[in-house]
């Protein structure tokens, strides 16, 4: 068994809240005696949680055991203090699983497995759409993309640019058309989805760019309605381990991706007569545009995909998804 991130913050909150004196509570003598003597022994607990890092996992029970009886040998032997060690080791013993509940399993000799994995993605639909913190998924509607640098020469095209708070609404829509999977000797893996709408807003900053003849420097902001993207993603993973627990890592990703339609609106603070012409342009041959720009958008949203992938992946140990055993029904 190993102890989650979760299960040690739980243990400084047991101990936080006894000495906060939460309302309605009012402490024996005895534990007054005990909350002078937590200060070290408090501090020495939140160094341990905020400078672990986030994909800490591995520690073992006696670790944290022996922790606690340090814990219970400062403060004094009282019953008390008994009764914290017993509470400390349940919440050990309770939250050692690092995936919720309601987070599904899939059996590695399924034969059905790609189905197996369609149907949890069906069934986990409602908790993506708003994330699930506890394994790094972030809310898809909207999902964000902090900051983008995009820097490529082609024909017809030199970008470079810096891509800011970029925002998509529409992802959780999407239609899985087809998933692959195959567990023999790698981790490998293909899936075809379409979003049928897709609105981005974000702030972009672009410097000593042209696309074709026209000059598409500026800064501002951008909103984007984009229709009928498929992307078809094809990679492959390899298993990694972290004190002394397995998880996967995607060691290659690449995708290929096709839009029907696309209208575009800038505002541009620095040159707004000059956005408002590019914007004209993009909306009257917004095919043209997207087969120039098509290789960027496919190298960035490998980027993006696997960085996403690879943040969830560190996250959840292997044997909690995919199972030798039959899952519970």
């Amino acid at each position: 068994m190993t102890v989650t991130k979760t299960t040690y913050l739980n243990i400084y909150l047991i101990i936080n809240i006894q000495k906060s004196k939460p309302r309605g509570y009012f402490p024996s003598a005895s534990f007054v005696a005990q909350a002078r003597h937590l200060g070290p022994v408090r501090a020495r607990l939140q160094i341990s949680v905020d400078s672990a890092p986030a994909h800490t996992r591995g520690h073992s029970v006696a670790a944290y055991t022996n922790l606690l009886i340090a814990i219970c040998t400062t403060l004094y032997n009282s019953d008390n203090m008994k009764v914290l060690v017993v509470l400390s080791l349940s919440v050990v013993c309770v939250f050692a699983k690092v995936t919720p509940d309601y987070f599904p399993k899939c059996k590695r000799s399924d034969p059905q497995l790609d189905k197996c994995v369609l149907d949890a993605i069906e069934n986990m639909r409602p908790f993506i759409k708003q994330g699930i913190p506890e394994v790094n998924i972030p809310p898809l509607d909207p999902f964000t993309v902090p900051t983008l640098k995009l820097d490529r020469t082609a024909p017809n095209l030199r970008l470079k640019a810096t891509v800011k708070h970029a925002k998509a609404y529409g992802g959780s829509d999407f239609k899985i058309e087809k998933l692959k999977f195959n567990l023999n000797n790698k981790y490998v893996g293909e899936i075809k989805l379409v979003l049928p709408k897709l609105m981005v807003t974000a702030n972009y900053d672009v410097k000593g760019s042209r696309l074709l003849t026209l000059d598409i420097n500026g800064k501002g902001r951008l909103l984007g309605n984009f229709t009928g993207v498929t992307v078809h993603a094809k990679g492959s993973a390899k298993p990694i381990t972290k004190d002394g627990v397995e998880y996967l890592q995607a060691d290659k990703i690449i995708t290929k991706v096709r839009i029907n339609n696309a209208q575009v609106e800038f505002a541009d603070t620095e040159r707004p007569l000059a956005a408002a012409s590019a914007a004209t342009f993009f909306n009257s041959s917004p095919g043209v545009v997207l087969d120039i720009l098509n290789p960027l958008i496919e190298e960035t949203s490998a980027a993006v995909v696997k960085a996403f992938v690879n943040k969830i992946l560190g996250s959840i140990p292997i044997n909690e998804v995919l199972t030798d055993d039959a899952p519970a029904a």
